[in-house]
């Protein structure tokens, strides 16, 4: 795509990518996330989606005058999934293909079936499965629970 060598090359020439060590830490990042097997990604991806949620419904449940306490309700559980190196389909939509531009050698085949597939796996059952299915279990109609 030469509009996107062209842009590439423009961001080099005027220091938006003068560092090498941002271009291999992300090239390192992508081939770190089609390195592992199906499990780990799979499991990855629950834990990920898991603290997604826990995110969601701090940020639900918080007053809804206080956007500070929205963005803190956010902030550490997303911050935890990233500190922790989980994965979020979404997110490595645009982190792997980060890592690709600079020169990672993964193929685009690598990326969704080493990575993208296992990971929304993960990601669905997580949300589907683990947090909304325990929540309906213990405050909804799976536990039998009904509105007084």
């Amino acid at each position: 795509c030469p509009r996107a060598e062209t842009n590439f090359s423009l961001s080099r020439r005027f220091g938006a990518t003068s560092s090498m060590s941002a271009s291999s830490s992300s090239s390192a990042v992508a081939v770190e996330k089609t390195s592992v097997d199906f499990a780990s990604a799979f499991c990855r991806g629950i834990l990920c989606n898991w603290l997604v949620c826990m995110a969601v419904w701090m940020a639900t449940s918080a007053n809804d005058n206080d956007i500070a306490s929205k963005a803190i309700g956010v902030w550490f559980p997303i911050s935890g999934f990233a500190a922790m190196g989980f994965d979020h389909s979404v997110a490595n939509m645009f982190l792997i293909p980060f890592g690709m531009f600079p020169g990672a050698e993964i193929s685009i085949a690598d990326m969704i079936f080493k990575n993208i597939i296992p990971v929304t796996i993960g990601n669905i059952i997580a949300g589907a499965v683990v947090f909304g299915g325990s929540y309906s279990y213990l405050y909804g109609a799976l536990g039998g629970h009904t509105k007084d």
